[in-house]
């Protein structure tokens, strides 16, 4: 198999001075809210003439992440920050020390990643041949439900009763932290190595609304816990099933995307190619190389896939890549769309790395985790630079740089 990369000279743009931010892009599943977040109250955030534009930043994001999943780690680490992650195997103990309860044997949890329930995802499941029972039915789908409250670390009333979700706080290190209302619910089927991305509310979303946040505050990430990323949270849930053999991921499906951004990039992709609905069951394929790839992998839905393979490589025992990302529906025409990404090795040899980015400040801002991105509109003053233009005059390439107070 042949890895074929056409960023051309946008893409490089994108390369030179795009950002992936990843940093709770919540609730990839099921917000509304995932742009580019500048957060604290000083920083610099580096943005292409074209910042305002959803699709040219998710492009940007997704050739990052391309050439952060197939590259070798060195060469990696010029593209994708973070390129490591400190949390690995299980995290049972890490997630209970940072607030968070299993609440996967709850009885309402009981139809989670039971995917029989919806007869129009059959045609799906027979195309993968793959089952749809979960594992309370003798399925292979696995499923957890992790929630940021009324875990083991929560501190007790007096009486040793739970305090109301308002009222719950735990301590890490001397500090106490407060319960964020985040839950994330995720499928593993270890044996066809498929992992199902059910819903993701993350703690920076979850938070806002539970600590009655206004929408124009920054919440400091200090005040969030540490383990928040959804693909970390899913790696953990990946090594509880599938210990043994963590390099047998192949795929990922992304169920029900409601998030706003993510239906806007889906439709452009598909519009690109001449369709203007979410096609059902066998879907539309992308294949890597492709703008409309790059940016369903840059998008809120794809990037917890995209960090998972990327900071994993050690693990996994090399380079993995999402190679394809089928768009479809359920026989239902009223559904929301779904996203399922293929995941292969990378062929060898690795692709030669584009320009490494403009200036090593931009990476220390790729960092957290990508569930909820969310426009700040901060910005006062802006500088420019030309960094780069081709001989005959008519390709320019230009640093923006926007300063938030």
């Amino acid at each position: 198999m042949k890895l074929t990369f056409t960023l051309g000279i946008a893409g490089l743009l994108c390369l030179a001075v795009g950002d992936i931010v990843y940093s709770n892009f919540t609730n990839v599943s099921l917000s509304n809210s995932s742009s580019l977040q500048i957060g604290s109250t000083e920083q610099t955030v580096h943005v292409t003439t074209n910042d305002g534009d959803l699709w040219h930043r998710a492009t940007c994001r997704g050739n990052r992440l391309l050439l952060g999943t197939t590259l070798n780690p060195d060469q990696a680490a010029l593209h994708v920050t973070p390129l490591t992650t400190p949390w690995h195997g299980t995290l049972v103990n890490e997630m209970a020390t940072w607030g968070y309860s299993d609440d996967s044997d709850n009885p309402r949890r009981i139809d989670d990643c039971d995917f029989t329930i919806s007869g129009d995802l059959q045609r799906v499941f027979e195309g993968l041949r793959l089952d749809p029972r979960n594992s309370r039915q003798g399925g292979p789908n696995h499923c957890f439900t992790i929630v940021h409250y009324s875990g083991p670390a929560v501190e007790r009333n007096r009486d040793g009763s739970m305090p109301p979700l308002s009222e719950q706080h735990y301590v890490v290190n001397g500090r106490r932290y407060r319960v964020t209302g985040a839950l994330f619910t995720i499928g593993i089927n270890a044996g066809d190595g498929i992992i199902y991305l059910v819903q993701r509310e993350s703690p920076e979303h979850e938070a806002r609304k539970l600590w009655e946040v206004p929408e124009e505050v920054p919440i400091p990430r200090d005040q969030l816990p540490a383990l928040r990323s959804s693909s970390d949270i899913a790696w953990g849930l990946w090594n509880r099933m599938s210990a043994h053999n963590l390099g047998n991921i192949n795929a990922f499906m992304s169920i029900t995307v409601i998030n706003a951004d993510t239906g806007d990039i889906i439709d452009k992709a598909l519009e690109k190619r001449g369709i203007y609905s979410v096609p059902a069951w066998p879907g539309y394929s992308f294949h890597s190389g492709s703008e409309e790839y790059s940016a369903l992998l840059g998008s809120p839905n794809g990037l917890a896939v995209g960090y998972f393979l990327t900071q994993h490589k050690r693990e996994i025992g090399g380079n993995k890549y999402v190679s394809e990302i089928v768009v479809f529906r359920e026989d239902d025409e009223t559904s929301w769309p779904y996203l399922l990404f293929y995941v292969d090795w990378a062929p060898p040899p690795p692709p030669p790395p584009p320009p490494p980015p403009a200036s090593h400040s931009q990476d220390k801002r790729m960092e957290g985790e990508a569930d909820n991105l969310q426009q700040k509109s901060r910005s006062q003053h802006e500088t420019k630079r030309v960094l780069n233009k081709s001989s005959d005059g008519k390709h320019v390439m230009r640093e923006h740089v926007i300063w938030a107070e």
